[in-house]
This record gives structure tokens, C-alpha cells and sequence, in this order.
């Protein structure tokens, strides 16, 4: 890192608090064309970005992951739903065989049966009753 030097620290600052580019430019004062620029040009400061970015990426996640265990805590079904049918093998899509060839089970429609949560209508459709 050479030119800017004050500049590219205040850039990784922010890249190191948000993954948002956009974000991270307009709240170090950088435009985003100087930001790729340095990319390009400046090898040290592409490694140090890719760096921040990952480690700021990573407290999104971590807060993503906090706030969807928040709601299943407070029995979301749909934070349930998406939780099992990603992380519980007895709960993802699986292929089933059919007469009519094989079918994809709709991973919520297989939670929502397994806790009995899952009703037809008259006319054979089917209904999430708490959805």
C-alpha cells in the first residue's frame, strides 16, 4: 500500500465492519472506482480487502445464524422449517419414487407433515395451517 495510504486504512476500517462495498466507500469518503483501481493496481491492499471482507462476512453470518436460533426460540415455524430442511437429514429434499417417475418432497411440506401440521381441503389440495 502507497498511495492513499490514510484512505485505503479508513476503506479496510469499513470493509472490515461491513462486507458492503457500496457501504463501506461512501462511509470512508472512497469512490468506488479508487477502490477497484486499488485492487487492480496494489496487490497488498487486494489481499488486506479480501481479508476484511471475509471477516466482516463472517460477523453477518454469525448474526444471521444468532437471529434465526432467536426464532426458532420463539417457535417460528418458518425459521424451523428452513433450519430442519437444511440441517436435518430427515427433514431435506429427498427424491421419492412415484408411478408417474420420481417427485422432489418439498422439504417445509415434510416438517409440516412430520409435526402433523399439514391438512388437505375438500377438494384434495393441501394447507399449511399455521402458515
Amino acid at each position: 500500500m502507497a498511495h492513499g495510504d490514510t484512505a485505503k486504512r479508513k476503506l479496510l476500517k469499513e470493509l472490515n465492519e461491513s462486507p458492503i462495498i457500496e457501504m463501506a466507500c461512501k462511509k470512508s469518503g472512497v469512490h468506488r472506482s479508487s477502490y477497484y483501481r486499488w485492487l487492480k493496481y496494489d496487490e497488498e491492499f487486494e489481499e488486506a480487502a479480501r481479508v476484511a471482507i471475509d471477516a466482516s462476512s463472517g460477523k453477518v453470518s454469525d448474526l444471521a445464524v444468532s437471529q434465526l436460533i432467536s426464532l426458532i426460540q420463539e417457535k417460528d415455524f418458518r425459521a424451523i422449517i428452513y433450519w430442519l430442511s437444511r440441517r436435518h437429514p430427515d427433514f431435506a429434499t429427498q427424491p421419492i419414487k412415484r408411478r408417474t417417475g420420481r417427485r422432489m418432497i418439498d422439504p417445509a411440506e415434510a416438517v409440516l407433515k412430520a409435526f402433523g401440521l399439514l391438512a388437505k381441503n375438500k377438494d384434495g389440495t393441501k394447507r399449511n395451517r399455521f402458515m
